[in-house]
């Protein structure tokens, strides 16, 4: 059984807190604020038109999750992921991760799916089950209340076997 971790945390300065996310490999969500609906240029998908709102996205980091997260943070770069642009123009609120060394990247974007509006295509160009890794939400009290229940084991899904969520 693979044991997985999660922390969630307020961010105020991100450099500050990029050091409690750990070195090691595992998915990872980053919740975001967009606080005037806008259109943003998406790499490849071109332009999308984006509500105001709260967004999550949901990535994987097998190579370290302290390096992915701190690349998506970094707006002083070329965006190479389809987050990068987003994270230019959105508010990082929040960030929260599972170590693992499980590939539940595309399991726990479907999850999310089934409960939040997805932007279709966005960070799932590779994904053979789900059509989205970003989802939208007028509320933040709605993907943090979402964490809880999986906290708690009454959010459970058959493909999200997650045995532990630790929140801070």
């Amino acid at each position: 059984m693979i044991l997985l971790y999660m922390q969630l945390m307020f961010l105020k300065n991100d450099d500050l807190h990029l050091y409690m996310v750990p070195k090691e490999a595992g998915i990872y969500a980053l919740i975001l604020q967009l606080e005037k609906s806008k259109t943003i240029k998406v790499g490849k998908p071109g332009f999308i038109e984006f509500k105001n709102g709260f967004y999550i996205y949901i990535g994987s980091a097998m190579g370290g999750l302290r390096k992915r997260i701190k690349s998506h943070i970094n707006k002083n770069k070329k965006p190479h992921w389809h987050i990068d642009y987003l994270m230019q123009e959105a508010k990082l609120m929040k960030i929260a991760y599972l170590i693992t060394d499980a590939r539940m990247e595309d399991n726990t974007a479907c999850f999310f799916e089934n409960h939040f509006d997805s932007i279709k295509g966005f960070g799932a160009s590779d994904s053979k089950i789900c059509s989205s890794h970003l989802f939208f939400s007028e509320s933040i009290k709605s993907i943090l209340l979402l964490f809880k229940k999986l906290n708690a084991g009454t959010a459970q899904s058959d493909d999200l076997n997650i045995k532990q969520w630790i929140m801070l």
